[in-house]
């Protein structure tokens, strides 16, 4: 039997449904394969697992909804307040939170 055969048998759809199935099949074939040196089909090919595979393909997926890229640019800082404007706020700050009128109210 001849490489291309095999190749061809191995690409057969039953064949990658119940490889697939289950992890440890698809393990254990993957190590058969390579043990042989045959060329493991397209659908044996190892991908990426674990936290990283989840975050990626997170990614890709929100890529593939917002073809646009990101704004790398931040936006111009507004302009510092006078110090009269600063003064004014600080003036309504404690007209509105009155130590004195909460100590009266209170103090009774």
């Amino acid at each position: 039997m001849d490489l291309n055969e095999i190749s061809e048998r191995l690409s057969n759809t039953d064949v990658a449904n119940y490889f697939t199935g289950n992890g440890h099949r698809i393990a254990a074939f993957r190590a058969l394969l390579d043990l042989l040196s045959i060329p493991h089909p397209e659908w044996a090919a190892r991908s990426i697992s674990g936290t990283g595979s989840t975050q990626r393909k997170a990614m890709l997926a929100y890529r593939a909804d917002n073809p646009q890229p990101r704004r790398t640019t931040v936006p111009a800082r507004k302009d510092n307040a006078t110090s009269e404007e600063v003064q004014a706020a600080k003036a309504a700050t404690e007209a509105r939170c009155n130590p004195n009128l909460f100590n009266q109210t209170f103090s009774q």
